[in-house]
């Protein structure tokens, strides 16, 4: 395993230095920099900006300071910034090759390299706007949940970047909707080093009538999960893990990530559950994958998280293809009715451009 893992370290700073010099290019040819002292420090910036990623997560998986937090949170902003001016290096380079001739060549990279930077900074800022996205489910309920809300939310990451503040503005946003009921779909926490006890205790503050309910998502999962999940709980947050419960003869069923990877492992556990097949039933699943399974054990509203909907446009194009077009938002399959959030928080660069930070709210 540690071969494995070096090997893996080795690949992606290999993959980061590639990028690092395509940009590293672009910046030479658009503002013309023949300065020798000047190639000097620009190589060196950039050296170092490329070893920043890997360095940064490396020593933010254990540890948790604010020495720690600045250094993972300037590493993962700055990998935000590179991917989008990956993107003008990519354009820049493809259009110079088409059109060697063209006079403005300088200029055309300067221009692409400010549109970069651009969309960089409007992702941090959207990253923090949190967005209350309606949805009316046709799920026929009993009256009692007749304009009732259920507040969903998913994919929060808290770590290195998102912390204690950021979970006080998003349960005061949550308490504001006023919810009957509040799920959480998976990926509380991101993995890194954190204070578990300090960005959990807001949690205690969320306000509804039947509660607030949980599932464990991939990160839950990197290592020992029982820190993460007590956390939570002793926050008054009710832990479903594979199993379901009845409420005003609405039934909420909550599966673990781990348990349900593969359409196997899912069927088996699901058909474990003994919820009414004839009662209106909401599932709580990470991943939106294995629609049919349980369209087949008579779900009726699916509701997932993790893909982010890649919180950086264009990838979102390529989550549509690997979710078939569930990697977002409200959606059909068959018979059920199946919502994808893209998150309240961020994994990885803090920036989400093309993709929300929102609180689902759904009624009936």
């Amino acid at each position: 395993m540690p071969y494995l893992f070096i090997v893996f370290i080795l690949i992606a700073q290999c993959l980061l230095f590639l990028v690092h010099f395509a940009v590293y290019e672009l910046v030479l040819v658009s503002f013309l920099i023949t300065s020798t002292n000047a190639i000097f420090f620009l190589r060196l910036g950039f050296v170092v900006a490329s070893l920043s990623f890997i360095v940064a997560s490396l020593v933010a998986y254990k540890n948790y300071n604010l020495f720690t937090q600045a250094v993972y949170t300037t590493a993962v902003v700055w990998l935000g910034f590179l991917f989008y001016l990956l993107l003008a290096s990519l354009i820049y380079f493809i259009f110079s090759a088409l059109f060697p001739s063209f006079g403005f060549l300088p200029e055309l990279g300067k221009i692409l390299m400010t549109f970069a930077f651009l969309a960089s900074i409007f992702g941090i800022l959207n990253a923090n706007n949190l967005k209350v996205i309606g949805v009316t489910s046709q799920l026929v309920v009993p009256e009692t949940w007749t304009d009732r809300k259920i507040v969903f939310i998913s994919d929060i990451h808290v770590g290195q970047v998102i912390g204690k503040k950021f979970i006080e503005k998003m349960v005061g946003a949550i308490n504001e909707i006023s919810p009957d009921l509040v799920l959480i779909g998976g990926d509380f926490f991101d993995g890194t080093g954190v204070d578990i006890d300090s960005v959990t205790a807001p949690l205690k503050n969320i306000k509804s009538v039947f509660g607030t309910y949980f599932i464990s998502g991939n990160h839950e999962e990197f290592e020992t999960t029982t820190k993460y999940f007590d956390a939570i709980t002793s926050q008054g947050i009710k832990f479903l893990n594979n199993e379901f419960i009845d409420i005003n003869g609405l039934q909420l069923v909550g599966v673990d990530y781990k348990s349900t990877v593969g359409t196997d492992n899912f069927r088996k556990v699901l058909t474990a559950i003994n919820y009414d097949r004839n009662k209106p039933t909401i599932l709580l699943k990470h991943t939106p994958l294995n629609l049919d399974v349980a369209q087949d054990l008579n779900i009726n509203f699916q509701l997932s998280g993790h893909t982010h909907r890649a919180q950086m446009f264009p990838l979102n194009l390529i989550t549509a293809l690997v979710y078939k077009g569930y990697d977002y938002g409200f959606k059909k399959y068959k018979d059920m009715e199946v919502y994808t959030s893209s998150g309240v928080g961020t994994w990885g660069p803090p920036l989400k451009v093309g993709s929300p930070s929102e609180i689902v709210v759904i009624t009936f």
